[in-house]
């Protein structure tokens, strides 16, 4: 009766993994022919099946698949020493995680800071911007219609036993303005790919040290800028006939800036996260506060306004 009882448990184990019945048939073949020779333990490797997370079952599956192979293997072919082999890595990539935070637009009721906002995948998170501060800054050149932008990063990482912070970037640049080397002040950049003078093409900070007081941070164009059709609307809101008017001009500036976040963990491996430079509209008090000066703008533009975001891309 036990053996009747335990084979149709491995049966809806199985079952529960959707592996195939021929697949099936076999396992449970090598599990009756080998069930006197191995221990106990077998048991609790289904029950492990059973109730763990994905990942673990499909390993611990990987497993009643080899094991005719694993029991010849000698000493380090126990049940065990097989199933931490194959989930090590799991263990692994679970532990050495990490998230991105980004110091975000939060509705202006007069109390209160800015708060780090974690970036999650399908949810834009809106860039703080304080109205009297030179975090973020447009320019144009009128001849050409090329526009100059910069934008303080204002990004955090987090997670455990990470050692070192890498940023990189497509189709911009990170400005950099710290301390001289003889300024006495401590430097947190520790490596980096110069474009020239102040402006990287990507570069390094310790975990324990993302930023400080002395040092600015910003994403900004290139040289070159970048061209933006009307690049007016950006400028002037009644050259825009409403907030997504303006919203179109502002992703046409951001159009393909990427910047990808790769963190070096303590034993060796890393992992990156990329993030998309975007726009989305908001409401203007969410950004500013409640409007005191109407004088130059549009009806709309004191309801809407349209501010910078980060969006997290999806894993491939």
């Amino acid at each position: 009766m036990r053996e009747k009882e335990t084979n149709a448990n491995y049966i809806r184990t199985m079952d529960n993994l959707r592996i195939s019945s021929e697949a099936m048939e076999e396992n449970l073949m090598l599990y009756q022919d080998l069930k006197g020779k191995v221990d106990m333990r077998i048991k609790t490797i289904i029950g492990v099946m059973a109730g763990a997370a994905a990942c673990v079952a499909l390993a611990a599956g990987m497993y009643l698949g080899n094991m005719g192979k694993v029991q010849d293997s000698g000493e380090n072919g126990s049940i065990g020493a097989f199933l931490s082999e194959k989930t090590e890595g799991v263990k692994d990539r679970i532990e050495n995680a990490f998230t991105l935070k980004v110091l975000a637009a939060e509705p202006k009721d007069g109390e209160g800071e800015p708060s780090y906002t974690e970036l999650t995948e399908g949810k834009a998170v809106p860039v703080f911007i304080d109205a009297n501060s030179l975090c973020w800054g447009l320019s144009a050149n009128e001849e050409d219609g090329k526009v100059f932008f910069n934008l303080e990063l204002q990004m955090n990482c987090e997670g455990d036993n990470i050692e070192s912070i890498t940023y990189s970037i497509d189709n911009a640049l990170f400005q950099i303005i710290q301390p001289e080397e003889d300024s006495g002040e401590e430097i947190i950049i520790t490596d980096g790919i110069e474009a020239e003078h102040t402006f990287y093409k990507s570069y390094t900070v310790a975990y324990d040290k993302q930023s400080d007081s002395h040092t600015w941070i910003n994403i900004c164009s290139d040289a070159e800028g970048r061209y933006v059709n009307n690049f007016m609307r950006l400028f002037d809101t009644n050259e825009a006939d409403s907030a997504e008017d303006e919203l179109a001009a502002y992703r046409e500036l951001f159009d393909g800036i990427v910047i990808h976040c790769t963190v070096t963990f303590e034993d060796g491996t890393t992992d990156t996260k990329d993030i998309a430079l975007d726009a989305e509209v908001l409401p203007y008090e969410e950004v500013y506060g409640t409007p005191e000066i109407a004088e130059g703008y549009a009806d709309w533009a004191l309801k809407e306004t349209v501010v910078p975001v980060y969006r997290l891309m999806a894993e491939e």
